[in-house]
C-alpha cells in the first residue's frame, strides 16, 4: 500500500506490520508544556485524547470507510514543535554572533512540523540565489523571533 496523503483533510494513510496506520496532524494543535517542557521528556508521550483526534479520526473514516470497524491497536499522541504563532520559521536569518564570528549566511527551515512539502527545495534555491526571498511565495520569514544570538552552537 502506498502512503496516501490528504492534506485537505489533515491526515495520512500507510502501511504499518501488515495493517494500516492512519495519522494527522491537526490544523489547531492543543498547546501543553505551558511552563515549559518537563525535565526528561524526550521520546515520551502525552496521555490519549480521544476528543481532540475525533477531527482527524472523521476525516480518515470519511477517506477509508473500511476503518470504521477495524480494531484500534493504539493511539499515538506525542507533541509536535510548533512555533508560537503556528507560522513557519522559513529562511535567511538574521545575523547571528557567536562569540566573535559572524554568521551571515545561515538558513532556517523550522516550525511546520510534517504538514509541508517542498520547502526544502526553495530553501536550496534561496541558498543559491537569496533574491529569491521575495518571489518564492513563502509567508514567513526566520526574523520573526530575536535570533540574535546563537548559544551553546
Amino acid at each position: 500500500m502506498p502512503v496516501i496523503r490528504d492534506p485537505d483533510g489533515y491526515i495520512y494513510y500507510r502501511e504499518w506490520s501488515v495493517a494500516v496506520l492512519g495519522g494527522g496532524f491537526e490544523p489547531n494543535a492543543k498547546p501543553c508544556f505551558h511552563k515549559g517542557v518537563p525535565d526528561k521528556f524526550e521520546f515520551q508521550l502525552l496521555p490519549d485524547d480521544w476528543d481532540h483526534f475525533q477531527f482527524l479520526l472523521d476525516h480518515m473514516l470519511h477517506g477509508m470507510p473500511c476503518m470504521a470497524n477495524a480494531e484500534v491497536r493504539q493511539l499515538i499522541n506525542g507533541p509536535e514543535s510548533f512555533t508560537p504563532d503556528s507560522r513557519w520559521l522559513l529562511g535567511k536569518a538574521p545575523k547571528m554572533v557567536q562569540l566573535d564570528d559572524q554568521i551571515s549566511n545561515c538558513f532556517i527551515a523550522a516550525g511546520m512540523n510534517s504538514g509541508v512539502v517542498g520547502a526544502g527545495k526553495h530553501i536550496a534555491e534561496w541558498i543559491i540565489d537569496v533574491n529569491l526571498q521575495s518571489t518564492c511565495g513563502l509567508t514567513t520569514l526566520a526574523d520573526s523571533f530575536d535570533c540574535t544570538t546563537i548559544r551553546n552552537f
